[in-house]
């Protein structure tokens, strides 16, 4: 288990850091994927092999020492009920603001990228755009979104940091009155 800058447990899993909460669906399959295989050796002991028999002891161990003393997050409630309250938040509010909704609201610790994961990359980026015209229309440049963003930690669309272009994409060319200057 490591942790990032902002303090967010990671489980390393087949040599990917990745952020806690969204690791437990993929130790539950590898959990589960161990039960079922210790169930075919002693059903069908004839198809076992030595292989089959030693990574099951060798599975469990690893999942152990990258989950550590970690536990497994709180539950959501219903997923598609939490979704639906995330959709209704990001419709109104920012993207930052929405993740400490999560917490304030329904007690669930999430980063952007969970966000992301939750809303779908269409409806982070309608919330980005969004934000986006409120800058302009508070004559923000192009290039001051861009480092806004990246300061604050904005994912941007699949890769690390925004750039001109990307905004520029978004909400097309710059307004005259940005480059008059």
């Amino acid at each position: 288990m490591t942790d990032d800058k902002d303090n967010t447990p990671k489980i390393r899993i087949a040599g990917v850091d990745i952020p806690a909460h969204l690791a437990w669906e993929k130790i539950e399959v590898l959990n589960t994927s161990a039960d079922l295989l210790e169930r075919l050796n002693e059903t069908y002991p004839h198809l076992a092999t030595d292989f089959t028999h030693e990574i099951i002891p060798l599975t469990r161990d690893r999942l152990n020492n990258s989950i550590g003393d970690l536990k497994a997050p709180p539950e959501v409630g219903d997923k598609d009920d939490f979704t639906a309250y995330l959709k209704e938040q990001l419709a109104t509010h920012d993207p930052a603001e929405v993740a400490d909704l999560a917490k304030r609201d329904r007690n669930v610790e999430m980063s952007l990228e969970d966000l992301i994961y939750f809303v779908g990359e269409e409806n982070y980026m309608d919330a980005m755009q969004r934000q986006a015209n409120e800058f302009v229309a508070n004559r923000i440049s192009y290039n001051q979104i861009c480092e806004l963003w990246n300061q604050g930690e904005m994912p941007a669309p699949g890769k690390a940091h925004w750039t001109f272009s990307d905004v520029e994409k978004m909400l097309g060319p710059e307004p005259d009155h940005f480059t008059d200057t």
